[in-house]
């Protein structure tokens, strides 16, 4: 698959949807990627806020003006994306499209409720929350880490568990004997 005639596609897509809204897509500078981590969700949106915005203001955020747009992003799928129909690739695309114009237009995304279905429906397609591509045979990617306890109960963790232990930003205890987790 040629990535980067995808990610033009998508491009060409969104300049549709925000020309619908009377927006210059280009003006927004919406990062688009593909991950090969995404196993789940075929795609994701956002946006990066920038240090100059606190998060705790972030419920009283409404002038657009106060978001910085240079941080908008879509991200989608490799392993998804490959088993796609042109269909389904999309109605993701427009899906994430509306996530991203939920921020312009609101200064916040609104997740799945009644704005973003609106803006689906305007865009040409249904608001459906959840993609109905074929998973099967594709593996998450959770590692498990090796771990014991003093009493030999606790084989392993996974890897975001593993990680607070080993920067000790978190302590775990065994559920039996009550002793430290320590990694092998």
């Amino acid at each position: 698959m040629n990535w980067l005639q995808e990610i033009k596609r998508i491009d060409t897509i969104a300049k549709d949807c925000f020309a619908k809204f009377g927006l210059n897509y280009d003006y927004y500078n919406v990062e688009v990627s593909f991950s090969k981590r995404m196993t789940r969700c075929a795609g994701k949106a956002g946006c990066k806020f920038s240090d100059l915005v606190d998060p705790e203001d972030m419920p009283y955020l409404t002038p657009v003006d106060e978001v910085d747009f240079d941080r908008l992003y879509m991200k989608f799928s490799c392993p998804l994306w490959l088993r796609a129909t042109p269909e389904q690739r999309d109605e993701t695309i427009v899906h994430e499209i509306c996530h991203v114009l939920d921020y312009i237009l609101n200064g916040k995304s609104n997740g799945h409720n009644r704005v973003w279905k609106q803006l689906m429906i305007k865009c040409g397609y249904p608001p459906k929350r959840c993609h109905n591509i074929d998973r099967t045979g594709i593996a998450r990617r959770n590692k498990r880490v090796a771990a014991s306890c003093p009493c030999g109960s606790m084989t392993s963790l996974g890897s975001t568990q593993a990680g607070r232990l080993r920067r000790g930003t978190f302590a775990y205890r065994c559920r039996k004997c009550k002793g430290d987790i320590v990694l092998t």
